[in-house]
């Protein structure tokens, strides 16, 4: 029997998933209500459309599943009292926000500063993307102190308290959105939490724009500190304030890379193969090989690192283009169109970039953090 899929039109159509025996309608996620899911088998979503009992009862969906590793969109317990299966994608876009994270630092100059004269940088929040984002920082000799009561941190960069990661000279928020205590993250760094941070913070979030007030933000800026900001307190609306404050303005994007989207679809067919006893098709996953980047080794391991990143992707272009909506403030159906429309960038993890011999020994390492291969001519 043929399938029939709702899906968040942002959601990226694989190879996989064209291979279903399924007919899939996609549509906006905030649009995704009753009426749309009624005669769907299973629906697959993002971060914006709300998944509980009153979307989905009456409904013939067997399965859910959102392309996303944050689930505070999807209320469990009412799956599980309708009995509809619910799989998530945790991971599958750590590279993806890590690489934005450091790019963002080196279009702010702090990366190259961080490499050469030391600080630290501050990770709340130890899932996947703190993981991979605290690895790589430690891999280009940044120094590293997450704040995560929840998991288990290593020692050697486990922050003693909150307070101690909020006082690192960059601050980068990755932790779950959830109201359970103790250790409750919605609105967790108030102006209050922030006294002890030093002037000249900066401060990104790619992670959930609830997990920080808005007079935290204010805070930093009114200290001399820069804002980067990928996820807003009021998504999908900006207004001018707020985005008058930042450096760096981005519209829920940090993940969306071309892999990141392929893997979180791919992860949801598997999941929803397994759930539904299906047996995944056979197909022709299509990736191309990622061509050769030359890169230049002039300067120091810091300013070559920078450059890769500056070069993979061009941040600045993202902030320019949201920007350009703001009437002055940005609605949330020009937050939505350039989310839907967004040129998915590639990942420079996994690519190959070309350097001369004689740089090889100096930089294999910092390449080796990023996830390079390296071809020596």
């Amino acid at each position: 029997m043929t399938l029939q899929i709702v899906a968040d039109e942002n959601l990226l159509c694989t190879p996989l998933l064209a291979a279903l025996d399924a007919r899939v309608q996609t549509m906006p996620g905030r649009q995704i209500d009753t009426a749309a899911v009624r005669d769907a088998d299973v629906l697959l979503v993002r971060s914006v459309t709300r998944v509980d009992a009153k979307l989905l009862r009456g409904s013939a969906v067997r399965f859910v599943g959102t392309a996303t590793a944050g689930t505070d969109h999807i209320n469990a317990a009412d799956l599980e009292a309708l009995g509809v299966p619910f799989a998530s994608a945790p991971g599958t876009n750590a590279i993806a926000v890590t690489e934005y994270v450091l790019t963002a630092l080196a279009y702010t100059g702090r990366l190259v500063e961080l490499m050469t004269a030391g600080g630290s940088v501050g990770i709340v929040g130890f899932g996947h993307v703190g993981k991979r984002l605290a690895a790589t920082l430690l891999g280009l000799g940044v120094g590293v102190r997450v704040w995560d009561p929840w998991v288990d941190v290593p020692a050697a960069i486990r922050g003693s308290t909150l307070d101690s990661v909020l006082e690192c000279t960059v601050l980068s928020l990755h932790a779950a959105l959830h109201d359970v205590a103790p250790w409750p993250s919605r609105a967790m760094l108030t102006a209050e939490a922030l006294r002890a941070a030093p002037d000249g913070q900066l401060l990104i979030n790619a992670g959930r724009g609830e997990l920080a007030t808005r007079d935290a933000l204010t805070r930093v800026i009114d200290r001399g500190g820069a804002l980067v900001l990928d996820t807003w307190p009021d998504e999908p609306c900006i207004d001018a304030g707020l985005l008058g404050m930042t450096t760096i303005a981005t519209p829920h994007i940090a993940g969306y890379s071309y892999q990141a989207k392929a893997r979180a679809t791919d992860v949801l067919v598997d999941k929803l193969c397994d759930h539904l006893g299906l047996t995944p098709p056979l197909y022709n996953n299509g990736e191309v090989p990622s061509e050769v980047m030359p890169s230049s080794a002039h300067g120091t391991p810091a300013h070559w690192v920078a450059g890769l990143l500056a070069d993979q992707y061009r941040i600045a272009d993202d902030d320019l283009r949201l920007r350009a909506t703001a009437t002055p403030d940005v609605s949330g159906a020009a937050f939505d169109g350039l989310r839907r429309d967004y040129a998915l960038r590639r990942e420079l993890a996994g690519r190959t970039t070309r350097i001369d011999r004689s740089n090889g020994t100096l930089l294999r390492p910092y390449a080796d953090a990023l996830g390079l291969e390296l071809e020596l001519c």
